[in-house]
Formats: C-alpha cells, structure tokens, sequence
C-alpha cells in the first residue's frame, strides 16, 4: 500500500523545533517533512538516501584511518556499484524502487518485497551474457541490504537532513474540518526549493498528528490547492 493511502501518526511531546513567527509548529516537524518528501518526490528521496550513504561510510574511514584515505573504488557488480538503484526509477530486474520501499525502509527499518520475479530476471540475465550483454544486474533488495549495513540501521540524521530541505511554502487551517479536539491544516510544502507537494496536517490535542498526501506537483498552481 502506498504511503499516499496512509496517515502517519507522531507524537510531538518532546519537539524541539522554536519558532520566531505564530506558525503552528506541527506542520514544521521533520516526520512531517520527510513524509512529504516521500510521498511527493521520491526519486529526491532516493538520491538523498544514495548520497547518505556514501557519507556514512566516508566517516567511518576517516575515524578509523585518518592518514591513509583514499578515493572508493567501485567496480561492477560490487554492493557500491549497485547502489545506483536508489538513484534508478527501477533495478535492472525491472523491479520499482516506491515512495513506500524508501518511507518504510528509512522510517521503520522495513526491508522492500521484491515486485517481480527475480529467477525469470536472472535467466534473462545469463542469456544476455551469451549475447555480449554484461550480467551484472543492479538488485533493489540488494541494494537496500548495503545501505542498512553500512549504515546500522541509522537514518534519524537523514530524516532531519530531509527535512531541512523541505520548506512549509503555505498553509491554512480548514476550519470545516477543525474541532475542539482537532485543528487541521492544509499545508504546501516545497522539496529542495522546487517540487510543490500538498498535504493535510491535523493537529490533536492529545499530542499526535496525523499528515495525509492531498497532490503533488512541479507547479504550485497545479496543487488544486
């Protein structure tokens, strides 16, 4: 199910976001942001994962060989080379990399089901080798397995990262649908200072939100907001 189907609950108790206007801080918190992301460019989110984690493992040779660095070598077929997945709109398998595959896997550790059948895709494989085509496949779930090693199941910092990029655009609370308990807003938000996405924030009183994805678009006049 896509994420675009789901609402994401958190609780907002311990929130540390100040700031200097009256704008409601619900809408400003980096689980919002980041689901917005997802939910509207999620190629951007791949690209963001691939380089998150180049960087984690960047900093782990520094911390553990200061003097003796030195450029990654990446050569076909290896775990580094297939990480260009998350780049890719699908792997060599034709199988999709979703906005759901990066939400969850980033969010919650979810490791992605693959969506087609992998044996047929290797077969292939194998008979383009026979043609002069290389058989070095980029795999989706191989591809999601490196970075969570590399990374040890890490990814709080790059959904504050994420979220650093993605601006609240414009806002209103749509009363209609606020009550005592409730207050909802209809929120724009901007990725990486271009695609508009448009969500719906509801704000409860008990200290939780729920963000539901309304539209996305390269236009703000293409929201229906």
């Amino acid at each position: 199910m896509s994420i675009r189907n789901l609402m994401l609950f958190t609780a907002i108790a311990t929130s540390t976001i100040f700031l200097t206007s009256c704008e409601p801080t619900v809408m400003h918190e980096s689980g919002c942001k980041f689901y917005a992301a997802c939910a509207g460019d999620h190629h951007w989110v791949g690209e963001q994962l691939y380089d998150y984690v180049f960087k984690v493992q960047d900093d782990k040779a520094k911390a553990e060989h200061p003097d003796e660095m030195g450029d990654l070598v990446i050569e076909e077929g290896d775990d580094w080379w297939n990480l260009e997945v998350l780049k890719m709109e699908e792997d060599d398998y034709g199988d999709q990399v979703t906005e759901n595959d990066l939400y969850e896997f980033i969010l919650n550790g979810e490791m992605p089901e693959p969506n087609v059948d992998y044996g047929t895709a290797v077969g292939n494989g194998f008979l383009g080798a026979l043609l002069g085509v290389s058989d070095q496949m980029h795999s989706k779930v191989r591809a999601f397995k490196t970075a969570n090693k590399v990374c040890n199941e890490n990814f709080e910092p790059l959904i504050e990262k994420i979220g650093e990029q993605v601006e609240v655009y414009d806002y209103r609370e749509d009363k209609n649908s606020s009550s005592k308990k409730v207050t909802v807003y209809d929120v724009v938000y901007r990725i990486d200072g271009k695609r508009f996405v448009y969500c719906t924030v509801s704000d409860f009183d008990d200290e939780h939100y729920e963000i539901n994805y309304v539209s996305d678009s390269d236009l703000y006049s293409g929201l229906g907001y």
